[in-house]
């Protein structure tokens, strides 16, 4: 990881760590927010180094979880989508694996999210998806999309996929600028190998 250890953390990223691998182990059981030696992997790596303002960010994630209307696999399907933008490889461990065991997605679903492509089972998700690349990718949503988007979610979910792909967003540019770590035998697809690239 490209910052130095906080060594030793202050009471407050202390207590901030706790609180993110007790939150996390509800939100996403079996993934490893922490390694063995209680260090924080992924993006939460990050936060201990400004506890104040990333304690504002884990509030905005708990909300994000407690307060949507999207369906699982329209939440998952923006998360990945996120992911692949980045290529945010936690964001991907985290959250592919997760939303196969528990029927949100499925792995053709994954592959066509890796691949930038649309078909995904579920409409919603498919439309969401699709918004979240072209959003990501060209900063706007052409009006067609918009429309296909319109009648897909309405309008307060459509609000809340920006807000979604926002936020994780925020995470995958912790990843990516201070290459965070990633677990041991951690899967993503094959071409994000080069955390560099």
């Amino acid at each position: 990881m490209r910052l130095d250890p906080l060594d030793p953390p202050s009471p407050e990223a202390a207590d901030l760590a706790a609180a993110i691998v007790a939150s996390r182990a509800r939100a996403l059981p079996g993934v490893q927010v922490a390694d063995p030696d209680g260090r924080l992997q992924g993006p939460f790596a990050c936060l201990p180094y400004t506890p104040p303002l990333s304690r504002a960010v884990q509030q905005v994630g708990s909300e994000l979880r407690r307060s949507t209307r999207l369906s699982s696999a329209v939440t998952e399907a923006v998360i990945l989508s996120v992911a692949t933008h980045w290529r945010a490889d936690y964001e991907w461990y985290a959250h592919a694996r997760s939303a196969v065991e528990d029927g949100s997605l499925d792995p053709e679903d994954l592959n066509r999210i890796a691949a930038g492509e649309r078909g995904l089972a579920d409409p919603a998700a498919d439309v969401a998806s699709a918004l979240t690349r072209e959003l990501l990718a060209t900063t706007a949503v052409s009006d067609g999309l918009w429309s296909e988007a319109r009648t897909a979610l309405g309008d307060r979910r459509a609000v809340e996929v920006v807000l979604l792909a926002g936020y994780y967003s925020s995470l995958a540019m912790l990843i990516r600028t201070f290459h965070t770590p990633l677990p041991a035998g951690a899967q993503v697809p094959p071409e994000w190998n080069d955390r560099t690239a």
